[in-house]
């Protein structure tokens, strides 16, 4: 959900995202921020934030195997 939250004001750059299958330090970056304030508002909770964090941004295009 974060993902797509912070690539919603650019997303021209998607294509790049998904050529380099994954996403940049600035999205990155992004990304935790917007973590942090759904933090601080409470609409997580600690341990999903902290697993949120730690987790690799994969961007995968083209159709699902199968």
């Amino acid at each position: 959900m974060a993902f797509l939250v912070a690539i919603i004001p650019g997303p021209i750059k998607v294509p790049e995202f998904i050529r380099a299958r994954h996403a940049g330090a600035g999205l990155r970056s992004l990304i935790d921020e917007l973590l942090a304030k759904l933090r601080s508002v409470d609409a997580i909770g600690e341990e999903e934030y902290r697993r949120a964090l730690r987790r690799t941004i994969v961007v995968a295009g083209g159709r699902p195997p199968g």
